[in-house]
């Protein structure tokens, strides 16, 4: 992978972002804080290995035994640009799942309560009863 193919592919994904429907945007933004984790990982080694030849060799030993992992000999059986699509494959899987689930924990009661306060104040009486119906056993044993 080029860092033009992983342009295209974040662009690809702000496309869909974009066309999604309202309450799908409104469960990613209650699944905000592990996407954006797994986001920052994912760009820091995306732009890691699309940059090895010149970052390859100040690979800090503060990372111990990690440095020998995140080296690649030009013998070896993956280059770096391999690594870097298999790292946004990862990410892509990873990000899939977590939206696909449409059950809650506990520690996103917070998030749904803004995002359920802002769709009531906008009398966006629909999206909101789509958004809460699959969290009502949730909201039950909370309450």
């Amino acid at each position: 992978m080029t860092l033009d193919g992983f342009l295209t592919i974040l662009t690809i994904v702000l496309a869909a972002y974009a066309v999604m429907p309202t309450v799908a945007r409104l469960r990613i933004a209650l699944h905000r804080a592990w996407l954006a984790c797994i986001s920052i990982i994912g760009l820091v080694l995306v732009l890691y290995f699309e940059l090895f030849s010149l970052l390859g060799a100040t690979c800090p030993r503060m990372v111990g035994t990690w440095c020998n992992l995140l080296t690649f000999t030009p013998n070896g059986p993956i280059n770096p640009q391999q690594a870097a699509f298999l790292v946004v494959g990862v990410w892509l899987a990873l990000a899939s799942i977590k939206m696909m689930r449409t059950k809650l924990s506990p520690g996103s009661l917070p998030v749904l309560s803004r995002l359920v306060s802002e769709l009531a104040s906008q009398q966006r009486f629909a999206d909101l009863v789509e958004l809460i119906t699959p969290q009502l056993s949730l909201l039950d044993k909370s309450a």
